[in-house]
């Protein structure tokens, strides 16, 4: 319960960071320049809320580091289910980022095509590593990304706006789910394996 709750909270400060960067003297709302606005901080008919405007941009981000990362384990991975798991990776992130992106251009967004910072470190240590060790690390990145994506997904059904991208996060959820499960059960297999590589016996 513990871990859960730091997880959110951290979720939300990168959320809030984001909006507080966003935000604009006289725009207490955060609202994108040329919003229309019904009353002040207020979105007009058809103006995609904070909120929601957030999560699409925080998920895109988060899409793209997911299939940079693994098209590097692809090339890397030193257990077949670690590159079985990536193959799945690139593909299932790749169909939800078209359709994220799709939803974004019907509501004016702007995506971001490159991971944030804490990604981009993240897949540059990845490129230094090789064998059993980059398939440990690149699992156990997976279960904290899938960790974090599951918290951003609830939160947008939580306190999104826009039926359609609420809709897109309570359809996505559920594969998060499988994928983090999936993450899981391999690292559980890769923690046995050096187990009994280890053992006298």
């Amino acid at each position: 319960m513990k871990f859960a709750a730091e997880l959110l909270l951290s979720s939300f400060i990168g959320i809030g960071m984001v909006a507080v960067a966003q935000a604009q003297i006289g725009n207490p709302a955060g609202l994108a320049p040329g919003t229309h606005e019904t009353a002040p901080g207020v979105p007009g008919s058809g103006e995609t809320n904070q909120v929601d405007r957030l999560f699409v941009e925080e998920l895109a981000m988060a899409n793209r580091a997911e299939i940079d990362a693994g098209k590097i384990a692809v090339g890397k991975a030193h257990n077949d289910a670690v590159g079985q798991f990536a193959r799945r990776m690139t593909h299932d992130h790749a169909q939800a980022d078209n359709r994220l992106a799709e939803l974004a251009k019907r509501r004016n967004i702007t995506l971001f095509n490159t991971p944030d910072a804490e990604q981009q470190m993240m897949q540059e240590r990845l490129q230094n590593l090789s064998g059993a060790e980059f398939d440990t690390s690149y699992i156990q990145a997976q279960i904290t990304s899938h960790q974090k994506a599951a918290t951003l997904l609830e939160w947008e059904i939580d306190s999104g706006e826009n039926n359609q991208i609420k809709q897109f996060a309570s359809q996505t959820l559920p594969v998060v789910f499988q994928h983090l499960q999936m993450a899981q059960n391999i690292q559980a297999q890769l923690t046995s394996s050096v187990g009994q590589r280890s053992s006298p016996f």
